[in-house]
């Protein structure tokens, strides 16, 4: 993945229900082990990857091999997208189908139009 940066959240677990943290690695803005929480808002103008204010992007986020303390599930190489709006993070989910990220040549991110 080279430099990235990381997303600090929470997330439901699939098995329990109950909400967990994640450390999500992504590729987009600055990319120099910066640190975001939900809601904040990206840095540009140093190691870029994407482009700046773009209206809805959605970010593959890796988040490793992680365990829901409540339940003790194992979650092996779990990856995420990460809604980006106008630099904004604001949401992130488990992915469904990674084929979007592949449609444009950019495995990192692509524009949401729909």
């Amino acid at each position: 993945m080279g430099t990235f940066n990381i997303l600090k959240t929470e997330i439901k677990c699939e098995n329990c229900g109950q909400v967990r943290p994640v450390d999500i690695q992504f590729c987009f803005g600055d990319t120099w082990q910066l640190v975001y929480q939900m809601g904040e808002k990206l840095i540009w103008g140093g190691n870029d990857i994407g482009k700046a204010n773009l209206n809805i992007v959605n970010v593959y986020g890796y988040g490793g091999d992680n365990v829901c303390p409540h339940c003790n599930k194992f979650f092996e190489e779990e990856q995420f997208d990460i809604r980006i709006e106008r630099d904004f993070i604001t949401a992130v989910s488990v992915m469904k189908d990674y084929k979007r990220y592949q449609e444009k040549g950019d495995d990192e991110y692509y524009e949401v139009t729909d």
